[in-house]
This record gives C-alpha cells, structure tokens and sequence, in this order.
C-alpha cells in the first residue's frame, strides 16, 4: 500500500493498494484499491466579492479478480469491481455551499451597471456522484483446434445529479439606490428589482442496469488459418425515464402540479424511453499465413460496439419545460422579493417566492428540448486490414488500415424556428404558411402545436 502525492498547485494525491495472493494451485486472487483526490482552488465565480467554488475530484476505485482452473481445458475469472466518483463545483469561499445542501448557498444578486455584485453565480453549485457496481465472468474452454471464450456481466450505475440554473434565483436591481432602499428609484419602473427563479428537483437520481454477454470461438481451421467468430449482447436500461416517472407524478397530484391541468398527461410530462433490446454486435476476424511465405501474416476484422446514450441529453432537459418552470417575478419593494433580515440563502428565497412563480401555464409555449421516445444506442462498426511481415531474425512490419462508421449518433436541430420576422422581410426564402395566432402555442413557427426550439434527433 503506498500513498503518492502529485506534484501540482492544487491538493492532490493518490492512494494505491493491491493484494496478489494464490492460495492453491488452481487459485489466483488479485485486489487493488485506488483513491485519489484533485481539490482546485478558485475555479470560477465573484472572487473579489468571496463567491467562488473548488472543483472537486475525488474517486475511489476497488476491484477483485478470482481466477479457477477446473481442468486443463476450462479456466474461469470472476471479477468484481466497483467506483464511485464525486466531481462537483462547490464551497470555496461558501463551505457550507455545496451539491448535498444546496438551500445554504446565496442568490446572485446584481445592482445596475457600474457595480459590484454579490452572491455565487446562478449555475453553482453543480455535479455529481457516480457509483458503479460490475460483477463480470469470463470463462475459456479449449478442445481440438477450437478456443470458445465466454462470459457476461451486469452494471448497476447510480449517479444522482445536482444542477439547475437560478435555483437559488438571480436578483438585478435597477440602481444602487433600488438595492439599498428595496424600493424603485426616480423615473425607474415600478419594480425595484427583477427575480429569476427556476421551479423543479435540482437533484435528479439517476439509475441505470446494463447486461451484456458474449461468446466468441478461435478456430484454428487449418494449420495457417485462424478464425474468429463471435457475438456480444449489450442491453443498457433507459436511465432518462427518471424525468418521465417524476413529472408524471408531480402532474398527477393536483396539489403540486405546475402546468395547467386541463392539458393533456403527455403534454405536461416528460416522455418515456422505450426499451432497446436488440444490441447484437458481431465480431468476425481472420488471421492467415500462407505457404508461399512463412513470414507473412494477413489479418482482417471487423467488429460492431455500441455505446450508452450520452447523459447530457438529460441533463440538458431537466433544465427546461415541461421538467422545470424558470420564470420572472417582479419586486416592488418591501420583503416582496427579498427575504428580511438580509438571509439570501436559497431555502429562503425559495421558500418566500416559490408560490409567486406564474403557474398553470402551457409548457408547450416555453422553450423545450424534445428526445424522440425510440431513441436508440449509437454504435460503430470498425473494420481493419494488416500486413505483418518478418524482416530479419529481430523485427517485424506491419501495414495497417483501419476504418470506423458510427451511426445513431445524436444531434441537436432548431426542429420549430421562429420564422415569422424572416419571413415578413423575406417572403421568398420561408414559403408557406406559419402560424399566425399570437396567442397560439406555435405563433410564427412552422408547427402550430408546438414553440419547441431544440430536438434531439
């Protein structure tokens, strides 16, 4: 067991353990525990004002192989590992600001042009902790000219995430004079000050069960030629069905319901991820040294792998309707806005003008981002082609191609762009008709039902 420290500006260092024992001759069993940690000073924030956050990083890692001999032809691993990962951006200059108690951390207060703010920007504190659990089993059997490999395993990921924009609110006041009196000043509107204010979980607890399994066969065909054969399975369970399960039960109780009730479910939730089975993924490949040469070797692959779906998909909609409902509420002075007492904690902000958030509305007119329900796993297929050839007794060259194609993958479109100025300007490049009902749901878009500006496709 040893413990390092890192060179660097910032607190880091790492911890290393491994335990290499074989109690029989049939038996081998290797652990290993990794720890280390990258605390870094001053991040990002209002550091004149006090309000900055640390990024923290801290990881701790341990796994466990058992490997058994049944028999001269079967060998068998057992593999068990497990991680869990804090990365946040949290206390610094607010060290009881952090991803755990996020009602301790300040609003951002902002006072006109030519002044200094105070409080920690709207975006903080944020991160997450990602626990990993892999159990894994890896058997070899040979006969003949024949090696079959086989084995599967099952994940289990837990990985809350703490994160929403003006969750702790955002104040701008008009002028100084509006800050220090809680009042509008001389010729400013009848509103000392402006809140932005986000409705919604800024912890989602995100869960997810991935199995997979595989067998492959290396066939000696023929003296010269070695083939591989083989197919894996990968199933990863629709981690995104979190936000659907959580609106769907805030918007079934009337009591805490936040958009108009008289719409239907499935406009006022989040939509459910299907589930996506059919993650075969061949692996096929061949190696062949011919006659005519016995230092040559020519080998070909190809393989197929697939990839979770990324989870900033989420992450991103958690932030916008019908998830969460970011609105505006107008200060006209006293304690309207601003709790007593100077306590600007979120718990208090939240707690004075969480029920003044305009509520009932139609999450359909505010900006979404809209994952389609069958939403599927990129993949990519990767084929190879190499020429080994021995130069001498001591070296070996080799000419190699490799080439890949990744499908499925995602992006992000402006799938329902408000086109009605471009088009009163310029009638030839928006053909058509938008909608013209300003108290439409879709005014100026091409889709009437929907203001939806950003699809994942």
């Amino acid at each position: 067991f040893v413990q390092r420290f890192v060179a660097s500006p910032y607190d880091d260092r790492e911890h290393l353990g491994r335990l290499d024992w074989q109690p029989t001759d049939k038996d081998h069993l290797f652990t290993r525990y990794f720890y280390q940690s990258l605390d870094q000073q001053a991040y990002t924030g209002d550091i004149a004002s006090g309000n900055y956050v640390n990024s923290v990083d801290k990881v701790h890692t341990i796994g466990a192989d058992w490997t058994h001999s049944f028999s001269p032809n079967w060998a068998d691993q057992l593999r068990y590992s497990f991680q869990q990962a804090k990365l946040a951006y949290q206390d610094g200059g607010l060290p009881n600001c952090t991803i755990s108690s996020p009602d301790n951390c300040p609003a951002d207060i902002g006072i006109g042009s030519g002044f200094e703010g105070f409080g920690l920007q709207n975006g903080y504190p944020q991160g997450r902790v990602v626990k990993v659990t892999q159990v894994q089993n890896n058997a070899t059997w040979t006969r003949g000219r024949q090696t079959i490999l086989f084995g599967g395993e099952i994940d289990s990921q837990n990985s809350p995430l703490t994160g929403l924009a003006n969750y702790a609110g955002s104040f701008f006041y008009n002028d100084f004079n509006s800050f220090i009196s809680n009042a509008p000043g001389p010729g400013q509107p009848n509103y000392d000050a402006e809140l932005a204010l986000a409705f919604g979980d800024i912890t989602t607890k995100y869960k997810e069960t991935d199995l997979a399994g595989y067998i492959q066969d290396d066939w000696q065909v023929t003296p010269n030629l070695t083939a591989h054969i083989g197919l894996r399975w990968e199933y990863f369970s629709p981690a995104f069905n979190v936000l659907h399960d959580q609106t769907v039960a805030r918007e079934s109780n009337p009591a805490t319901a936040i958009w108009d009730p008289t719409l239907p479910l499935a406009d006022r939730t989040f939509p459910k991820m299907q589930q996506f089975r059919k993650g075969f993924e061949p692996r096929l490949g061949v190696a062949w040294n011919p006659a005519f040469d016995s230092k040559l070797v020519i080998k070909a692959g190809y393989a197929m792998d697939r990839d979770p779906v990324f989870y900033n998909l989420a992450t991103m909609s958690a932030g916008f309707a019908p998830v969460a409902n970011a609105g505006t509420i107008f200060c006209t002075g006293g304690s309207s806005c601003l709790p007593s007492g100077g306590d600007i904690s979120a718990g208090a902000v939240r707690g004075l003008n969480a029920p003044l958030l305009p509520g009932g509305g139609d999450p359909r007119m505010l900006d979404q981002i809209t994952i389609p329900s069958n939403l599927m796993p990129p993949y990519t297929q990767t084929y190879t082609l190499a020429i080994d050839h021995q130069i001498g007794k001591a070296a070996v060259g080799e000419v190699r191609y490799v080439g890949s194609l990744t499908q499925k993958n995602f992006q992000s479109v402006d799938a329902n762009p408000y086109l009605l100025p471009v088009q009163t300007d310029f009638a030839s490049f928006v053909p058509g008709t938008l909608c013209s009902d300003r108290n439409g749901v879709g005014c100026g878009r091409p889709d009437s039902s929907s203001s939806i500006t950003s699809t994942v496709i």
